[in-house]
C-alpha cells in the first residue's frame, strides 16, 4: 500500500529538520488542508502564539 498525504508531509517536515540550520527560521505554508488536520501532522508542528493551531 502506498504513503499517505500525511504521511509524506511528515517525511517532509522530518527533512526540513534534518536540513535546515537551527539558527535560521522556516516557515512552511501546507495548502491542502486535509493534511494539517490529521493528528500525525497537527502534533508534528510546533505551536507558536497566534498561529492558531
Amino acid at each position: 500500500m502506498g504513503a499517505t498525504v500525511a504521511q509524506n508531509s511528515a517525511k517532509f517536515l522530518d527533512q526540513i529538520q534534518l536540513t535546515v540550520p537551527r539558527d535560521l527560521d522556516a516557515q512552511i505554508t501546507l495548502e491542502n488542508c486535509v493534511t494539517h488536520k490529521t493528528p500525525l501532522e497537527h502534533n508534528a508542528m510546533p505551536r507558536t502564539s497566534g498561529s492558531g493551531h
